[in-house]
């Protein structure tokens, strides 16, 4: 069955996030509507990522005025997410255009650890029923190389995850300005993508010892 509209991916460490935890609900319902309207596709104007937004219409499509609250409380909304790096906005005529901050990596399904991992347990339905022309060894081989190609895609961690391998080892460093420096840049390091975020961490701890005020450390006093 095909369902109208196409979809969007939700990675589930929102619930981890500040406008779940710790915002009125209709912040994330402000939130989603966002997503759920940026362009996925590429075609026309915008990027994919981007889309053409007023606070007129977000107010009027979230029903906002149901609940009591006025077009000037989406400004709140917009400067937490933009403070967290979640989005950038630019101005535009009687609006302004928002872009999703690391859309492609979020919107990209073998980004996402759990499908990885049960991508790497489905059999191969070549490997499982080879043809006859197919040697064991080359079958073999071949599974060995997808495998390691799954095994070697980074997923960026979750928060939760960061502050529990800094409880774990002890580090004398804050886990939280690690996770949005790098959350910022899409999980760079310099101009190669990041391979291991715990050797990265362990590095960031060395360095956090070393050095009284690193680049890093300047860029999270500066959001």
């Amino acid at each position: 069955m095909q369902i109208p509209g196409g979809c969007i991916l939700l990675a589930r460490k929102v619930i981890d996030s500040e406008i779940w935890y710790d915002k009125p609900a209709w912040w994330l319902k402000v939130w989603l509507y966002i997503l759920m309207k940026t362009n996925h596709s590429g075609k026309g104007k915008y990027k994919p990522g981007e889309q053409y937004f007023d606070y007129g219409t977000i107010y009027h499509d979230c029903r906002l005025r149901s609940e009591g609250l006025k077009k000037a409380s989406l400004k709140n909304v917009f400067s937490m997410l933009k403070d967290t790096t979640q989005i950038t906005t630019r101005k535009a005529t009687r609006g302004f255009i928002i872009t999703i901050c690391n859309w492609e990596s979020y919107q990209t399904l073998d980004n996402y650890k759990n499908h990885t991992e049960n991508h790497m347990r489905m059999p191969n339905r070549t490997t499982a029923e080879p043809q006859p022309n197919h040697t064991k060894k080359q079958v073999l081989k071949s599974e060995s190389m997808k495998v390691k190609s799954v095994a070697n895609k980074f997923a960026p961690p979750a928060l939760d995850e960061i502050l529990r391998f800094v409880e774990e080892k002890n580090l004398c460093t804050e886990a939280e300005n690690f996770f949005y420096y790098y959350e910022s840049n899409g999980w760079m390091v310099g101009k190669n993508k990041m391979q291991d975020w715990k050797s990265a961490l362990m590095k960031w701890h060395i360095k956090d010892q070393k050095d009284s005020k690193t680049p890093e450390q300047e860029f999270i006093e500066n959001l």
